[in-house]
């Protein structure tokens, strides 16, 4: 799928893709990680558990039949990358 030109930190999916659902590798706390706002925009929490190797969320959108993902990390610290461990929750509109 190709990508739109994006501002800021440059995950926002292409023009007219729709949301269909937001995963993370880390569990949810006592609050929303994650928020839906409406078909097109969502919130994420920059935090991760402090003895893991960071959160990854994984935005999967889709348009026309065509699906893509973005990936936004929440590093542990500096040093080095969150790393995907693999999805163990998600939000779906």
């Amino acid at each position: 799928m190709q990508l739109d030109a994006c501002d800021g930190a440059g995950i926002c999916p292409p023009a007219g893709a729709v949301i269909d659902d937001v995963t993370s590798d880390e569990p949810a706390d006592s609050k929303p990680d994650i928020v839906l706002l409406d078909a097109t925009h969502l919130t994420l929490r920059a935090e991760r558990d402090g003895a893991g190797d960071g959160r990854v969320y994984t935005i999967h959108f889709s348009k026309q039949g065509e699906h893509g993902t973005r990936l936004v990390t929440v590093p542990h610290d500096r040093s080095a990358p969150a790393i995907d461990s693999g999805p163990v929750y998600a939000v779906t509109p």
